[in-house]
């Protein structure tokens, strides 16, 4: 795995996973995504045809999902969120054949408490009457949930794995 390129931000002991950065996740909320085409205008837009999602100013092109209005909002070039009451933040538009980057972190409102949250990819613009979350994959995004060995080592995270939420079969 490439190293990530230094920076002139202090050092913030983060679990290896990603680096500090752009908070998209934070407690017990999920964002999900992004199932139709990107446009080609969109594409046009930038030299290395990639279409930002985010603006790094407010939440234009973003929807709210179960939540109340306050539970997103921007802050120096981030996504934050409170995280109360759980749900999540999708973008406006759809996107299929995508490569999604991101950085993240979660702050636990104490400390080892265990932050839980998720990245939903080919995820329904809406979930079902009743249902909390949308039908997708979700890509893990947790915080101090270690697996640890028989001498208290940490072995493994479950940061990355990958579930079907909903009624999605996995495959």
């Amino acid at each position: 795995m490439a190293q990530a390129p230094p920076t002139n931000k202090p050092e913030i002991p983060m679990k290896p996973i990603r680096y500090l950065g752009l908070v998209l996740l934070v407690l017990t909320t999920a964002l999900p995504a992004l199932a139709d085409r990107v446009r080609d205008d969109d594409k046009k837009n930038n030299a290395d045809g990639f279409a930002p999602m985010f603006n790094g100013r407010d939440l234009t092109g973003w929807v709210n999902v179960n939540c109340a209005p306050g539970t997103f909002y921007v802050k120096n070039n981030e996504i934050i969120t409170t995280g109360k009451p759980t749900g999540y933040l999708r973008t406006q538009k759809q996107y299929e054949n995508f490569i999604a980057e991101f950085e993240w972190m979660h702050i636990p409102p104490s400390p080892g408490a265990v932050g839980n949250s998720g990245f939903f990819v080919w995820a329904d613009p809406l979930p079902a009457v009743g249902a909390p979350y949308t039908r997708g994959i979700e890509v893990q995004v947790l915080v101090n949930l270690e697996y640890k060995n028989k001498k208290g080592q940490v072995t493994a995270t479950s940061q990355g794995d990958l579930f079907s939420m909903g009624a999605l079969p996995a495959v």
